[in-house]
C-alpha cells in the first residue's frame, strides 16, 4: 500500500469518526477499511491527539463491551480542576 492510499484512507476514517462515536469494527464496516488498518490509523490519532475516548459501551455488531470513539471536537473530554 503506498502512502497516497494511506493518506486517503485516513482520511476517510478521520470523518467517519467525526459523524457520531463508533468503534472501530463499526467504522470498518462503515468504510469497507480493513479493522487492522483502522487500528493503525487509530494509533496515529491518538498520537496526534486528534481522536477522542467517549465511552465504553457494548457494540452494535458484536455485543461485547467496546470504546466508543469520535473525532468530533465537541466530545473533547473537559479537564477536571481540583484543588484538593
Amino acid at each position: 500500500m503506498n502512502s497516497e492510499v494511506r493518506k486517503n484512507q485516513l482520511k476517510i476514517v478521520s470523518e467517519a469518526f467525526s459523524e457520531a462515536p463508533a468503534t472501530m469494527l463499526m467504522i470498518a464496516r462503515r468504510t469497507g477499511i480493513e479493522r487492522a488498518s483502522i487500528c493503525r490509523y487509530v494509533a496515529t490519532m491518538r498520537k496526534n491527539d486528534s481522536i477522542f475516548f467517549v465511552r465504553k459501551g457494548f457494540c452494535a455488531i458484536t455485543k461485547h463491551t467496546a470504546n466508543y470513539l469520535t473525532t468530533n471536537e465537541a466530545y473533547r473530554p473537559q479537564p477536571e480542576w481540583r484543588l484538593f
